[in-house]
Formats: structure tokens, C-alpha cells, sequence
């Protein structure tokens, strides 16, 4: 039965029930549309009404105790197990179903003990090993479960519901890697199963596998049918755009966001379980104005905003990251330089006026070439007569000292000396050796031939 035919049926049921009443069969059959229509309390009236009229039918108390289970009378619900269990102990739904109800109640010991008894008799009743892996998983004994998931894996390798469930259980049990894998297997069997498909994307994006996330939407968009799938998958859209920091793609965003409203308006509000944890956005380290447009898209799909006030704001931040204009500068206002003063001359310095050196003349005879040698004695040289000149003389001492050095010297040349003798050089000799040369010019020297 489709869910689409489930009022047709119920209106059916009923039209035959009012023909007849007391049909246990059609008291049955409406109980079990409407299960299936989620309408669980007037179920339990017509499968009461069925089990009273074939109290020995164990199908008939196992769907009542469904249907008590689903309606919060749990305890109810055990009380009619009891009963198919004792009318025929062979069947294997009633475990399953005393599990179901001890699971409702949060006696997961229980209820796993009612699956381990009835594995131990049929080791691969499939239905009951996924029914304790999710009880395991429930009571967060997560490795048990993955092992568990491993084993259903095994019986049935070529179910990817089956593969993509492992992977589930993989992340809780903290294997990040195994759970990526596993879920890429599952997608390879499933290509067109969006919901295997948001499984991996999720997962690629929450371990920042940007590049396969994005694959995955890029593939899969375009295959979605679902609303509920679309939209699901746009916010994976959405969150890898912000990260990427790709504004300008925004813009189709919105397009295709409007779209879908305007097609599918039951859509809002969206089940918190059909978006991300926010455990998962909070470790995708989004700019801050990244998070308020992510923000702003969760209270749209919330029905807080309008779509018209999500459009506001993602122009609001997009005008945010504009770079600011750059100011106006004041034109320069032109100041009339005054040029330096001059600087004041320097105050002369005087300049100290040292005494000259010593001066010691020695006059050599050279004789004519024209006349012949002649002995003749060596004139006398006028001793070198050396007068002290103070070390810092003032200005009248300095002019005194001067004149009195330029007559240090005096040459005293005999009058039988010819005229045609005239001194050979004039030797300046420093004041320390001034008085050696004096000495060696007043010792006599030999006649010359």
C-alpha cells in the first residue's frame, strides 16, 4: 500500500465496515491503514475491536501491541506480547516487538536481551541485528554497534542503506576516516539515492573535504526530486560558498532558493534534524560575517524572515566588504616662506705669530779661475750669536723678538779679503742644529792650494 492510497483505503474500510461491523477482518484491515496513516489512537480502537472478535490470532495482538506502543501505552503494548508469546512461542516478531517496547521505554538491557535470545536462535534474522545495532548505538556503546553493523554488512553486502549505515555508526564510534570511506562506497552503489548522497556530502563537509562536498552537490542538485532533499542540499551549497569566501556566487543562490519557496512553500518550517549541528558549523571556522548569512538562512527556513529579508541582508554584508571610498583631501593652503636670516659672522681669531729659526750662514771662498792659487788664511767667521725667543710672545714682545732674529747674524768680512770672494750659499739650519754648525765653522781650517 503507498502512502498516497493509505485516505482512498481508509475511506474504502470504513464504507465496507459500515456493511458490516463485527468483520474481524475489516476492523483489522482499518486498524493497520490507519497505523499507516500515523493516526495510532483510532487504530487501537478498530485492532481492539478485531483482537476481541479473534482473541486467538497472534497477528492481530502483535499489530495492537504496535499500535499501543506507538500511542505511549508501553506497558499495554508488553501485556499483549505476553499473550502472543504464550499463544505461539515460535514466532519471531513478537521478540522484535517486546524489543521495540522495551526500547520505548529506555530498557535498552531488556531489549537487548529479547534480540540476543532470538539471535541465538536465527543468527541472520537481518531485521533484528539493525534493530541492536541501533539499540547499542541508542545506549552509546558505539564500537559494539559498528562491530555489529559490520556483521548485518556481511549478510548483505549489496545493500547500500546497509554500507552507508555502517559508515554512521564508524563516525560515532570516532573513526573519521573509515566513516568517509565507508560512505563514498555507499554512494558508489547508490548514485541516485539523495538521501546516501546528503550522508556523504555532510560528512566530507563536517572533515573539510571541500572539493568531494562540492562534487557531491554537483552531482546531485540536479537529481533531487524531494523539496526537503533540495533544500538539504543547498545549505551545503550555501556553507561552501561562505567558506570559500565566493560572494558573488550568492547571487544564483538566492535565485534558486526563491524558486524553491515559491514551488514548494510547506517546505518552512524545516525539521532541525533536515539541517547541520551546530557542533559541525561551529568547527567549520566561518568569518563572522559568513555566520551571519548563514544565520539569516536558518531563520528563514524557520519561517522567522522572509525571503525578501534574507535578500536584505546578504546585500548588507556583501556592501560591508566593499573597500571604503577614499577621502577627500583640502587643497594645500600656499604659506609665504620667509627666507633665513643670515647668520652672524664669525668673531675673528687672532693669529699667533711664532719666532723664526735660528739662521746660520756659512760663507765659502771660492777662488777666480782667471788668477792662480794663492795660499792665503782662512778668514775669521763672526761667531753665530743666538738669542732666546719667548714661547708665547705678546703682540710688542713679538714685533721685538722679530727684529731682533733678523739681526741674530752679523758677517764681518776683513777689508784685505778681495771683493771678488763672495759667499757660496746660504744654508737655513733648524735652531737644534744651529749650534753644532756654529762650532764647526769657528775651528780653523786648512789652506786650500
Amino acid at each position: 500500500m503507498g502512502i498516497g492510497d493509505i485516505p482512498r483505503a481508509v475511506a474504502e474500510f470504513r464504507k465496507s465496515l459500515a456493511l458490516d461491523p463485527v468483520s474481524a477482518d475489516t476492523n483489522h484491515s482499518l486498524g493497520l491503514a490507519l497505523l499507516h496513516g500515523e493516526r495510532y489512537r483510532e487504530a487501537v480502537d478498530f485492532l481492539e475491536r478485531a483482537r476481541d472478535l479473534l482473541p486467538s490470532v497472534v497477528s492481530i495482538r502483535l499489530d495492537l501491541a504496535m499500535g499501543l506502543r506507538l500511542s505511549g501505552m508501553a506497558e499495554e503494548a508488553l501485556r499483549e506480547c505476553a499473550m502472543a508469546r504464550h499463544l505461539n512461542p515460535s514466532i519471531l516478531r513478537t521478540s522484535i516487538e517486546e524489543a521495540l517496547t522495551y526500547q520505548a521505554l529506555g530498557q535498552y538491557n531488556e531489549s537487548l536481551a529479547c534480540l540476543d535470545a532470538l539471535l541465538a536462535k536465527s543468527p541472520h534474522f537481518l531485521r533484528a541485528r539493525r534493530l541492536r545495532a541501533e539499540l547499542l548505538d541508542e545506549a552509546e556503546r558505539h564500537e559494539e554497534a559498528a562491530r555489529e553493523w559490520e556483521q548485518i554488512v556481511s549478510l548483505s553486502p549489496e545493500d547500500p542503506y546497509l554500507h552507508a549505515s555502517w559508515g554512521q555508526a564508524l563516525k560515532r564510534a570516532g573513526d573519521a576516516t573509515g566513516a568517509l570511506n565507508r560512505l563514498q562506497i555507499a554512494a558508489h552503489m547508490a548514485i541516485n539515492s539523495a538521501p546516501i548522497q546528503l550522508m556523504l556530502a555532510r560528512e566530507a563537509l563536517a572533515q573539510h573535504e571541500f572539493i568531494l562536498a562540492q562534487e557531491v552537490f554537483d552531482r546531485t542538485y540536479p537529481r533531487a526530486f524531494q523539496a526537503e532533499h533540495r533544500v538539504q542540499l543547498l545549505e551545503i551549497h550555501l556553507l561552501l560558498t561562505l567558506l570559500a569566501g565566493k560572494w558573488i556566487a550568492l547571487v544564483p543562490f538566492i535565485a534558486d532558493q526563491h524558486r524553491l519557496l515559491a514551488d514548494h512553500p510547506e517546505i518552512i518550517p524545516l525539521e532541525e534534524s533536515a539541517h547541520l549541528d551546530g557542533q559541525t558549523i561551529l568547527r567549520l571556522g566561518m568569518s563572522k560575517d559568513a555566520a551571519r548569512i548563514h544565520s539569516g538562512w536558518l531563520d528563514l527556513m524557520e519561517g522567522a524572515i522572509q525571503i525578501s529579508d534574507f535578500e536584505e541582508l546578504v546585500t548588507r554584508v556583501l556592501k560591508s566588504l566593499l573597500p571604503p571610498r577614499p577621502a577627500t583631501r583640502p587643497e594645500p593652503v600656499e604659506e609665504e616662506i620667509q627666507p633665513p636670516a643670515p647668520a652672524p659672522a664669525p668673531a675673528p681669531v687672532p693669529t699667533p705669530i711664532t719666532a723664526p729659526a735660528t739662521v746660520a750662514i756659512k760663507v765659502e771662498e771660492k777662488a777666480s779661475p782667471e788668477e792662480p792659487e794663492i795660499d792665503r788664511e782662512e778668514p775669521p767667521v763672526q761667531e753665530v750669536v743666538e738669542k732666546e725667543t719667548p714661547e708665547n710672545p705678546t703682540a710688542e714682545a713679538a714685533g721685538q723678538a722679530q727684529d731682533e732674529a733678523s739681526q741674530s747674524v752679523e758677517i764681518r768680512i776683513e777689508p784685505d779679503i778681495p771683493p771678488r770672494i763672495a759667499p757660496a750659499a746660504v744654508i737655513v739650519t733648524p735652531p737644534e742644529k744651529a749650534g753644532r754648525l756654529a762650532e764647526s765653522l769657528v775651528k780653523p781650517q786648512p789652506n786650500s792650494r
